[in-house]
């Protein structure tokens, strides 16, 4: 049961999915792996890793400004940006969800939110879209491990 379970394994857990590029698609297999419920595992790591989303938004308000100025840096947000200006201006807010749920690895939480932020898409509208996208990642990366581990018939 949650209430009961290993608060030293819940740390682990919130910090797989706090985790760049491990976030909720690595947290969760490796949940299950260890034997949590699954419900648990996808409840868990997908508030965990919705959480991200203010802190890196607050985060980008500080560090962009001097950040961008590396070139290196500005390179790199100009190809983040490049590769999902299209969907999301295409689609606004549905397209960043879109973009966020599709399992390519490191597409999640920090990601999306650096996405929002480049295009400027409003916080409000962009933290829906990302938890929307997020919840659908953890679904689709829930049902994918229980598939794969033979847990699931259908």
């Amino acid at each position: 049961m949650f209430f009961f379970m290993d608060i030293i394994l819940l740390i682990e857990l919130v910090a797989l999915s706090i985790t760049p590029f491990v976030e909720l698609r690595g947290a969760i297999p490796i949940a299950l792996f260890l034997g949590v419920e699954p419900t648990y595992a996808f409840l868990i790591c997908t508030i965990a890793n919705i959480l991200v989303v203010p802190v890196m938004f607050s985060t980008l308000d500080r560090s962009y400004p001097h950040l961008s100025r590396f070139g290196f840096v500005k390179k790199a947000l100009l190809r983040i940006e490049r590769m999902s200006e299209a969907p999301v201006k295409r689609y606004g807010a549905f397209g960043l969800a879109l973009f966020i749920a599709i399992p390519f690895p490191g597409s999640v939480a920090y990601v999306g939110t650096l996405v929002a932020y480049l295009l400027k898409i409003e916080r409000g509208k962009a933290f829906t879209a990302i938890g929307i996208g997020i919840t659908i990642a953890g679904v689709l990366t829930t049902y994918l491990s229980l598939k794969a581990a033979g847990l699931l018939v259908w």
